[in-house]
């Protein structure tokens, strides 16, 4: 991807000729868990606020038993009246366990672990919070 800053705006290029204008989005921290959700300037792609949070939302809406075990998780937060902020720790968790399956036994993790982990990348750019308020949204 090439990118041109300009006064606070980053204008990138997806290829294919589509060309996007994303004002840089602000940052919150959780400070019960430490945890930013949202980050500095990111690139909109494909809906989401970036392509490693595209494919991670990507992976679990294709996966029907991971689908099916992060909608029912998302009605049963709400359910007990916890935050979108709430869940969207409880969903970073989970991929972080994904990925330590990948990287600390990569002979015991699934296929579904090792494919998760070679699409998404880097979890640090990762907006959970955006992924939360989608399955919250969907409940």
């Amino acid at each position: 991807m090439s990118g041109i800053k300009k006064s606070g705006f980053k204008k990138t290029s997806f290829g294919k000729g589509s060309t996007k204008t994303k004002q840089p989005k602000q940052t919150s921290l959780d400070k019960n868990s430490g945890t930013y959700h949202g980050k500095g300037t990111e690139e909109e792609y494909q809906g989401w606020s970036n392509r490693e949070t595209w494919a991670v939302r990507l992976h679990w809406d294709n996966d029907p038993v991971t689908d099916e075990v992060f909608r029912d998780s998302a009605k049963s937060f709400k359910e007990q009246d916890l935050s979108s902020t709430a869940f969207a720790d409880h969903l970073q968790e989970e991929a972080e366990v994904m990925q330590s399956h990948v990287i600390n036994d990569p002979d015991r993790a699934t296929q579904e672990e090792r494919l998760f982990t070679a699409d998404v990348g880097s979890l640090w750019r990762v907006n959970w919070q955006e992924i939360a308020d989608s399955y919250y949204d969907a409940t």
